[in-house]
């Protein structure tokens, strides 16, 4: 989670435990694809920012988390991680061909240079290794809450093949897609506000719930190899 989102106190949003549960269904389509050195999966999580996803990743191999704000990865629990580190996706501090897979949800949106991002990632990753990722989508959506959260776009499909050329395999969906007319709207809605913020409708826990109840069957869909055909996010996993 994103330490501007965790200072609001939603960690059970709907969105974020769909977020989770989305990880661990992407992480679950590519580590059956893997090759374990000795048993065991080495995994980055890039970006991780407070780090509640990691207790999931840690299920599927050694987690090695990075994120550049510091006060954020003072949060990430020491006992689901290997190693915690403050540090720039542009500029990772380990060697190359190191890890078998790479997690970067909603990270590559807040770089400058996406480009160099995506590049360092396909240098630490083995041979036939993954990087799992999940981006905003439709430029035309972009509002004030993407510019609180310090995004500096949102992403198409046809941007994200150019930017993820460097791998051999890419898969690509959309993402909430049975929630993405209230979503859109909500985001056009906030297009012109003068004041950047991020934006969360306050809800009953019972209608949070079947939102999250929503998207987690998405997640199921997406665990089928569904395509879903719009959304608000570009999920997927490429290889190296």
């Amino acid at each position: 989670m994103d330490y501007r989102d965790y200072l609001c106190g939603k960690v059970d949003y709907f969105w974020y435990k769909a977020r989770w549960d989305l990880t661990e269904v992407l992480l679950s389509k590519v580590v059956s694809k893997m090759q374990a050195e000795n048993g065991k999966i080495r995994i980055l999580d890039v970006g991780s920012g407070t780090g509640e996803e990691i207790k999931i990743i840690n299920k599927f191999g050694d987690v090695y988390a990075v994120d550049i704000n510091e006060k954020a990865v003072d949060l990430i629990p020491d006992e689901f991680c290997t190693e915690k580190k403050v540090a720039d996706a542009c500029k990772l501090p380990y060697e190359d061909d190191f890890f078998h897979a790479i997690i970067s949800f909603d990270v590559l949106e807040h770089i400058t240079e996406d480009r160099k991002a995506v590049l360092e990632a396909h240098r630490v990753l083995k041979r036939g290794g993954y990087l799992v990722y999940a981006v905003p989508c439709f430029q035309w959506l972009f509002s004030s809450h993407d510019r609180a959260l310090g995004h500096k776009r949102r992403y198409s499909k046809s941007g994200l093949k150019s930017l993820f050329d460097c791998f051999t395999v890419a898969r690509f969906s959309y993402w909430n897609f049975l929630l993405f007319v209230p979503s859109a709207f909500l985001r056009i809605l906030n297009k012109s506000n003068d004041k950047d913020k991020i934006e969360y409708i306050k809800m009953p826990k019972f209608i949070n719930q079947l939102l999250y109840l929503i998207l987690k069957l998405e997640n199921r869909l997406i665990a089928l190899d569904t395509q879903l055909p719009v959304g608000t996010s570009i999920v997927g996993y490429c290889r190296k």
